[in-house]
C-alpha cells in the first residue's frame, strides 16, 4: 500500500509548478516498491515526472489527478489499460465550472513496456505524446495514433503485429517493431520523417518498399528471412542512409557477402554494426572489375609509362560468378525464386506474393487466346452442322461440346 510516508521519501527535483508557478518537488520515483494501490498521488498533484517501474500495478486510472505530468514510467507492471486516464480537459461549454487550469493531459513520454495489453484504444486525448514505449506487450493491431501529431518515437516490439498500419503521415522519427510477425513493409513511405527503423526477428523477404523512405538513416534487418544480396538495391537512392544491419539472414550465407552489400551500398558508414572501412570498399569495387572496374585502364597505363615492368593484378578474390545476376525483376520483387510459388497466382492484398504486372498481363493473353480457340473452333462445327444439315438431316446424331479450355468434339455417326 502506497502511503505519504514513502511518496514524501521519494519526492525530488524541485522546480515551478507550470500552472501557480510555486516552487515544488516535480519528480516521484516509485518504482521497485511492490505496488498495487496508488491511489495516494492523488494527494500530490504537482508531479510531473513520475516512475512506477518494477510494480504489481494494474490500472492507472487515478492519475487523471495529476493535472501536469509530463513523463510516466510504469513498465514491468500488470497494466492491461494503455494510457486509459486523462486529466480534465476544459471545454468552451464547461470552461466556468472546470477552469482554466484543466489543459487536459500533458503527457510527453510514456513507458509501458512488459506489461499485458493487448489492445492500444484510442490516444488522441494525450495529444502531445512524443515517445511511446509499448514494447512486449500483446498488442497485434496498431490504432488510435491519428491524433498524435507530435509522435516521434514510437516502440511496439516484441508484440503480436503482422500488419504495419495506422500510422500515415505521423511525424514518428524512430519506429521499432522488432520481435513481431510482420512480412511486408507497407505503408512506410507514409512517414516522411522517418530516420530509423527497426525490424528486425520478422519475416520479411523483401525490401522493395522502402524505396520512398527518402530520409531512412538506420536501418535493422536482421534475423529475418532476406534471401537475395540484391534486396539491398532497393535502398541505393534513399541518400542519408549510412547504418544498415543485414546479418543473420539466408543471404549472409553467400560468398563475399559483406563485399557484396558493400558495392551496391558504397556510402554505407557502417554495416552489420561495424564501420565500413575504405579498403573494404576498394575491394568491393574490384570485385566486380570485370563490369565496371579499372584494372584493364591501369594496366594500360603501366604498360605506356613503364612498359619493363610486368603488370602484377594484387585486387582480392575475384567472384567467379554473381547467381543473383541471373535473378528476375519479378523475383527480386518478391525476395524469392517464382519456382517456390504456388501454381495458381491469387489476388490476395494481404498476400506477400503478388503477381507483377508483367505476370498479369501474361495471364490476359492467355485469357484471350484461349478465347479465341473457342470461338474458332465453335464457328467450324456450325458450319459443319450446317453442312450436314443441307445433305441429311438424319445423319446428324450429336454434338458434344468439352473442356474447360475450349476443347471441342464433334461426333458424327452415320447409320
Amino acid at each position: 500500500m502506497l502511503s505519504s510516508e514513502l511518496i514524501k521519501k521519494n519526492l525530488k527535483r524541485i522546480g515551478r509548478d507550470p500552472v501557480t508557478l510555486q516552487h515544488v518537488l516535480l519528480e516521484l520515483t516509485l518504482s521497485n516498491c511492490s505496488l498495487e494501490n496508488i491511489s495516494a498521488v492523488t494527494e500530490y498533484p504537482h508531479v510531473m515526472f513520475l516512475d512506477l517501474s518494477s510494480n504489481s500495478i494494474t490500472e492507472l486510472s487515478v492519475l487523471s489527478s495529476l493535472p501536469t505530468l509530463s513523463e510516466l514510467k510504469a513498465s514491468r507492471n500488470k497494466i492491461t489499460d494503455c494510457l486509459g486516464f486523462a486529466a480534465p480537459h476544459c471545454s468552451f461549454e464547461g470552461a466556468w465550472v472546470k477552469g482554466h487550469n484543466s489543459a487536459g493531459s500533458l503527457l510527453t513520454v510514456a513507458d509501458l513496456s512488459e506489461n499485458n495489453i493487448e489492445h492500444m484504444g484510442d490516444l488522441s486525448r494525450h495529444r502531445f505524446l512524443e515517445q511511446l514505449i509499448l514494447h512486449q506487450n500483446c498488442i497485434s493491431v496498431m490504432e488510435g495514433m491519428q491524433g498524435l501529431k507530435y509522435l516521434r518515437v514510437l516502440n511496439l516490439s516484441y508484440n503480436n503485429i503482422s500488419v504495419i498500419e495506422g500510422l500515415d503521415n505521423l511525424p514518428i522519427k524512430e519506429l521499432h517493431l522488432k520481435g513481431n510477425k510482420i512480412k511486408q513493409l507497407h505503408g512506410l513511405d507514409k512517414l516522411p520523417h522517418l530516420t530509423l527503423l527497426d525490424v528486425s526477428e520478422n519475416s520479411i523477404i523483401s525490401l522493395s518498399q522502402l524505396e520512398q523512405c527518402n530520409n531512412l538513416v538506420h536501418l535493422d534487418v536482421s534475423f529475418n528471412c532476406i534471401e537475395y544480396i540484391r534486396q539491398v538495391e532497393y535502398l541505393q537512392n534513399i541518400p542519408w542512409l549510412t547504418s544498415l544491419v543485414l546479418c543473420n539472414n539466408p543471404c549472409e550465407a553467400k560468398e563475399l557477402y559483406r563485399l557484396r552489400v558493400l558495392y551496391r551500398l558504397p556510402k554505407l558508414l557502417f554495416l552489420d554494426n561495424s564501420e565500413a572501412v575504405r579498403e573494404d570498399k576498394v575491394r568491393a569495387f574490384n570485385l566486380y572489375h570485370s563490369v565496371d572496374g579499372d584494372l584493364s585502364l591501369r594496366e594500360d597505363v603501366l604498360r605506356q609509362y613503364l612498359p619493363q615492368v610486368s603488370f602484377v593484378d594484387h585486387s582480392p578474390q575475384q567472384l567467379p560468378h554473381d547467381e543473383e545476376l541471373d535473378v528476375t525483376a519479378a523475383e527480386l520483387l518478391r525476395g524469392l525464386p517464382l519456382s517456390q510459388e504456388n501454381a495458381e497466382i491469387e489476388i490476395n492484398p494481404d498476400s506477400a506474393f503478388l503477381p507483377s504486372v508483367q505476370e498479369l498481363a501474361t495471364l490476359e493473353e492467355e485469357e484471350e487466346s484461349v478465347s479465341d480457340s473457342v470461338v474458332e473452333a465453335v464457328a467450324a462445327v456450325m458450319a459443319k452442322l450446317a453442312q450436314s444439315n443441307n445433305k441429311d438431316e438424319e445423319n446428324y446424331r450429336s454434338v458434344s461440346f468439352a473442356g474447360a479450355a475450349g476443347g471441342i468434339s464433334f461426333d458424327n455417326n452415320d447409320s
